[in-house]
């Protein structure tokens, strides 16, 4: 079972086919949510990371510095080479919405606004110019112990 993208979690639907993207309830289907929209689907692998784990800051004097760690810097770099192989279009210049969908592998309490940054990121110039582009974001976050990963649905 799935959380319906148009309901933003207040219906749940079963995947159709196993296909990503394809995840609306009875009610939501058919209301033009993804009428004309092209969809691109993304599939990440990995355990999904937070922003504390891949973002640290030190002080340098009285100023602040933000820095990457290099897990974050190799985890951006395999969900960049992940997209390259999975896209092959052209860079989409309007706007998009986004489905993330974040598959841990326990069951730990989660922050879902947390894990968001480096996906986003790490399509830039592959997917989209820029993130600015999205006008929408669902996140939803699910278990999966054999295979963490992170699935993206754009819609264009």
């Amino acid at each position: 079972m799935r959380t319906c993208l148009r309901c933003n979690g207040e219906k749940y639907v079963e995947r159709n086919g196993g296909e990503p993207g394809k995840d609306l309830c009875k009610e939501c289907h058919g209301q033009g949510f993804l009428e004309g929209m092209e969809i691109i689907n993304l599939i990440l692998s990995g355990n999904p990371l937070s922003t504390q784990h891949i973002y640290r800051s030190v002080f340098r004097g009285k100023f602040p510095t933000v820095y990457m760690t290099k897990q974050g810097k190799n985890l951006e770099e395999q969900y960049r080479s992940e997209a390259t192989n999975q896209y092959h279009g052209k860079v989409l210049t309007g706007d998009v919405e986004m489905g993330i969908f974040l598959f841990f592998q326990d069951k730990r309490r989660r922050d879902v606004d947390n894990y968001n940054k480096l996906v986003l990121d790490s399509l830039e110039g592959i997917i989209f110019e820029d993130d600015k582009q999205i006008q929408k974001l669902t996140i939803v976050k699910g278990y999966s112990k054999e295979n963490p990963r992170v699935e993206v649905n754009i819609y264009y």
